[in-house]
């Protein structure tokens, strides 16, 4: 997100001396981090398969604000927030926010990419960088969105949108966490098998 550049100043990539002595020697003194060739390359893959999308067209085309750092105030308690892109549109008389958070994933399949949503609660902090928008920006609306790249040696990527159902689920989790740490309530639910979850298989 922060251009190729500036990724090559803190990675780059381990070579035989034979193979490539000008690198060979400038890796000795590098002080970022070594990868190997194939992570590097899966990294330029992946880069180069996001940048050929109409998606990441009309992110550069529209005035993007890469790697914003927004803070603001959620219930009485300080929270920040580092937005991969953040766009500002005019759209049909309104000032829309256009957050976009780049993310690498395995498998691009909505449902399961969903799910994915879940179990690292992108809900919850996509909520909470709307809210951030909303207090820096005088806007009317903000659209969340996800551009995602696969991580393998033939990357594809999809965009997905996140819908208000969604957006309002991550706003309850921030709420009920916000409610805990104001009232020092960090104590967590025993566990028992008279409250077990039943698994069973719906027909």
């Amino acid at each position: 997100t922060e251009s190729t550049a500036k990724f090559n100043k803190k990675f780059t990539y381990a070579v035989l001396k034979r193979d490539n002595p000008e690198l060979f020697e400038a890796n000795k003194g590098f002080k970022g981090t070594i990868l190997s060739q194939n992570a590097y390359d899966t990294v330029m893959f992946a880069a180069n398969a996001v940048k050929a999308t109409s998606a990441y067209k009309w992110i550069q085309d529209n005035n993007p604000q890469g790697q914003t750092v927004l803070t603001g105030e959620i219930g009485g308690v300080k929270v920040k927030g580092k937005l991969d892109w953040l766009n500002i549109i005019e759209e049909d008389g309104k000032r829309i926010g256009v957050i976009t958070d780049l993310k690498t994933t395995t498998n691009l399949h909505p449902t399961k990419y969903y799910y994915h949503v879940l179990d690292f609660r992108y809900d919850v902090q996509m909520a909470m960088y709307r809210e951030l928008v909303r207090q820096t920006f005088l806007v009317d609306e903000v659209i969340c969105q996800h551009l995602v790249v696969t991580k393998n040696d033939w990357p594809t990527v999809a965009s997905f949108k996140f819908d208000e159902s969604l957006l309002r689920k991550g706003e309850a989790s921030i709420d009920h966490a916000i409610r805990g740490i104001v009232e020092k309530n960090f104590d967590e639910k025993d566990v028992d098998w008279d409250n077990a979850f039943e698994l069973e298989v719906k027909e």
